[in-house]
């Protein structure tokens, strides 16, 4: 499923009343920072020229949120400002990037952290099955071989980084670079076995997409999109 990318202001506002209103959890991505902090939208305030009289008073509004949880993002934010927000609804995954501002002091009458409002937002339907993030994928990971050539073989073990009930997504580093020209989209990939804390399970897949991570502690690695008939979300969670 491919992001929308939303730049209308009015409903980027409207989208942000709704979850004050709702009390939605944020989660809240420090640059450099692997870690995601919890946090809510308190407000939407008009924005402030700081003691600027030279700037304009037609500002943008600017967002105040909650403290963030664990507590040490608080210190972590104020010295890299820059910031990634994700909002996970029972329909609609959303994300956008902003910039701290400044947090609650004696001169600031608000309580929480001031950051700059988006200038646009990108929002990715859920899929129906649902699809799970995993916390810690090096604790599973898949297992499958390839032949390279005449009684040549390689296998790889790669991490999985989400899964749903008939796909998996898996992780190619540098070091398994090379997979990424010996496999076209639509090729199958026989005999492919899950390690997973519950036991093995062994699958065929078909590779449906190959998507480049442009962000974040992984940013330059891949994203490898299998697709099989297994119900593989079930048995992982078993």
């Amino acid at each position: 499923m491919r992001w929308h990318l939303l730049k209308d202001k009015g409903k980027i506002t409207r989208i942000i009343d709704y979850l004050i209103h709702e009390q939605i959890e944020i989660k809240v991505r420090i640059e450099g920072e692997e870690t995601k902090y919890s946090s809510r939208f308190i407000e939407i305030v008009p924005g402030s020229n700081r003691g600027d009289v030279s700037v304009s008073s037609d500002k943008a509004p600017e967002l105040v949120m909650d403290k963030l949880v664990p507590d040490r993002g608080n210190g972590v934010i104020q010295q890299f400002p820059n910031v990634g927000v994700e909002v996970l609804t029972d329909k609609y995954l959303c994300r956008f990037y902003t910039k701290y501002i400044c947090g609650n002091n004696a001169s600031y009458p608000y309580y929480g952290l001031m950051i700059s409002f988006p200038e646009f937002l990108e929002s990715e339907e859920k899929r129906k099955d649902e699809r799970a993030t995993l916390e810690s994928p090096e604790v599973i990971s898949a297992m499958f071989t390839l032949v390279t050539g005449p009684k040549k073989y390689q296998s790889y073990e790669l991490n999985i980084l989400d899964y749903s009930n008939h796909r998996v997504g898996l992780l190619v580093t540098e070091k398994d670079s090379n997979l990424l020209q010996r496999l076209n989209l639509g090729d199958r990939i026989p005999e492919i076995t899950i390690f997973a804390e519950p036991g093995l399970m062994h699958m065929d897949g078909t590779l449906r997409h190959k998507t480049r991570i442009e962000d974040g502690k992984r940013r330059g690695s891949y994203i490898l999109g299998i697709e099989s008939n297994t119900i593989i979300g079930t048995i992982i969670k078993e």
